[in-house]
Order: C-alpha cells, then sequence, then structure tokens
C-alpha cells in the first residue's frame, strides 16, 4: 500500500457496486467523504426501478457508509448508459427524480451527460441540467469513451445554454480536456477518472503538467463494478509527490476543488 498523506480526501465513484470492506479500507487511507453517483449495468425499464434506486442510495447505502465510517454523499440521476429506450419511461423515471430531489437528501444530480448521443440521453441530459438549475445543486457529467470530443462540444454547450454553475465534468482526458477548459468558470471542474478505462496515474500526472488548472482539477477512482481500483487516487498522490508537487497542491486536486462544488462537506482546518 502506498504511503498515505494526512489530510482528507474526497471521492467520487459507484458505491453501491463495492464491499463494506472497500469503504473501510477508503476510510484508513483518508478517504473521509465519497460522493457516491448512481451506475448499475443495466437499462431502466420501468419508472419504478429508477425509483427504488433513488430510495436505495439516499437512504440505505447512506447508511451503509456509515457503518462503514466515511460519508457517503449521494448523487442522484439516470446514467446515460442507463438512460431507457422508451421515453414514457423515461419521463416517468424524470418525475420520481424531481420528487426524490425534494427530499433534499442528495448532494447532486447524476452521473447524466452523454454516452452514444441518443435522443433519449439527450432528452435526459437536458431534463436534467433544468433540474440542476431549478434546485440550485451541481451535476455530475459522464463524457464517454468514443466520440469524446464531438460529444463534449455538445454537452458544454448545453451547460453554458442552461446557466449551470457548479458542474463536475467527469472523465476528462487528453482528448477533451481543452475543450472543456474553454469555459473559464472555476467551478466547472475537470473530472480526471484514474482508472483502467480511463486515464492511468502517469497520464492524470502529465494531463496536469500539460495543463495545470489546479482550481479545476479533481480526481476520482470512479470505482463501481468494473475492475477499478479503490486506491487509484492514493497512488496517484504519490505519484506526484515524487514528481516534486507539495501536499497543499495535493490537497486541492483531491479536497479543496470538490468543496467548491458539493455542498455539505465540511471543511478541514489546514495546517
Amino acid at each position: 500500500m502506498p504511503r498515505i498523506e494526512f489530510f482528507n480526501k474526497v471521492d467520487v465513484m459507484h458505491t453501491i457496486s463495492r464491499s463494506f470492506q472497500d469503504l473501510q479500507t477508503l476510510r484508513h487511507c483518508g478517504v473521509n467523504d465519497i460522493v457516491s453517483t448512481l451506475y448499475l449495468p443495466i437499462q431502466v425499464k420501468e419508472p419504478g426501478t429508477a425509483r427504488d434506486l433513488y430510495d436505495w442510495l439516499m437512504n440505505a447505502e447512506v447508511k451503509r457508509g456509515r457503518e462503514a465510517g466515511v460519508n457517503i454523499h449521494p448523487a442522484i440521476g439516470i446514467h446515460p448508459m442507463m438512460v431507457p429506450t422508451d421515453t414514457k419511461v423515461l419521463d416517468g423515471a424524470l418525475n420520481y427524480l424531481e420528487q426524490a430531489l425534494k427530499t433534499k437528501k442528495a448532494i447532486a444530480l447524476g452521473e447524466t451527460g452523454l454516452h452514444r448521443g441518443t435522443p433519449e440521453e439527450f432528452i435526459s441530459f437536458k431534463r436534467h441540467l433544468e433540474l440542476a438549475r431549478q434546485y440550485n445543486m451541481p451535476v455530475i457529467i459522464h463524457t464517454p469513451h468514443e466520440q469524446k470530443g464531438e460529444l463534449t462540444k455538445v454537452i458544454m454547450k448545453e451547460l453554458q445554454k442552461h446557466k449551470v454553475e457548479r458542474a463536475l465534468i467527469d472523465h476528462v482526458t487528453g482528448e477533451n480536456i481543452a475543450i472543456v477548459l474553454q469555459d473559464p468558470r472555476r467551478n466547472i471542474k475537470i473530472g480526471v477518472s484514474i482508472q483502467k478505462s480511463n486515464l492511468s496515474k502517469k497520464e492524470a500526472l502529465l494531463l496536469y503538467k500539460n495543463y495545470s488548472y489546479e482550481n479545476r482539477y479533481m480526481m476520482n477512482t470512479n470505482a463501481g463494478n468494473g475492475p477499478g481500483d479503490i486506491l487509484s487516487v492514493i497512488k496517484a498522490i504519490e505519484s506526484f509527490e515524487k514528481a516534486g508537487f507539495q501536499t497543499r497542491l495535493l490537497k486541492k486536486l483531491c479536497y479543496d476543488n470538490a468543496l467548491d462544488i458539493f455542498g455539505g462537506i465540511l471543511r478541514e482546518p489546514f495546517i
């Protein structure tokens, strides 16, 4: 296990696919707060499925985190890879989403965004942005593996159109970081997912060296049902340290920048 820095850390991941022991390991490594986004490898085929998933994440999952010693902050939405192809089902799932937001148990909307760029994904994405604006909430936005640059341009255009002020544009790589940074707003953050299907820790380090937007850059594991490494951010911190970066900067990339956009997480004093 890599050397563990003493400061608190915030991760963004899909906790419902991770074990209780994983949560305890993260706590041991200083991850006190997890923004848990809703994703399972299924397509929503009934509105009630979405309703049950929202309820699960906002209640049972928060309780499970508390028992493991971490604060799980729910982010609810319809992941673009889960968007139903039946628009009536989608409408019902989105209506349940708004009802769930009214409980004020969620910290953010998402993941939303575009994966293949289907009409149903676009309908869902725009509705998420409308809700984010209406309820003054941050939104976590998925950018895809394929057509990454093209679909990121569409995402950023809609984000500006809907005047959403706080967002994490997640899974950013060298293919789309310049597109995201065309929006100069500090609280439109760059989500750097350090996992096998996105970036390695070396690639994450190179991306930071090339762009160095310390107030915009946020590292996360994006750990879920796949082969993600729950310690990938901890290992990346070690790589940044070896490259000469100081703890104050690392705390920005793993803690402070997350607090800029996610309300409800207590800010620790930095000594």
